[in-house]
């Protein structure tokens, strides 16, 4: 009599051990499927930032070469750019919460609240 349950006990630690390893294994590619995805993204906020700088420093020299027409000063040229910088500066560090750190904490949410 004790030979069928051990053999029954036997197979159901058998099968509750292969359940256990799929679940292993399917976690395992869910967390490479994530890395993967952050991967792709990081890359590719890397490109699009590179191309905006790209396109800032573009615009920043086309204001310059206007502002150096119409002032005809170098030195009040160059003021002038700097003092918009620093503006733009001031307003990005006073508006960081609204323009940098919610959106992103959201998109981190959605992009984990996604996969689970």
């Amino acid at each position: 009599m004790e030979n069928p349950m051990i053999e029954q006990l036997g197979e159901n630690y058998g099968y509750v051990q292969t359940i256990v390893n799929n679940k292993v294994e399917l976690v395992k590619i869910e967390i490479a499927e994530k890395v993967a995805k952050v991967g792709g993204y990081t890359l590719l906020l890397n490109v699009l930032q590179s191309f905006a700088a790209l396109i800032l420093l573009g615009t920043l020299l086309l204001i310059g070469v206007f502002l150096q027409r119409a002032t005809e000063d170098l030195a009040l040229t160059i003021g002038l750019l700097m003092a918009g910088l620093v503006l733009l500066g001031a307003l990005l560090f006073f508006l960081r919460r609204q323009l940098l750190i919610l959106p992103f904490s959201k998109l981190i949410y959605k992009f984990i609240s996604d996969e689970v």
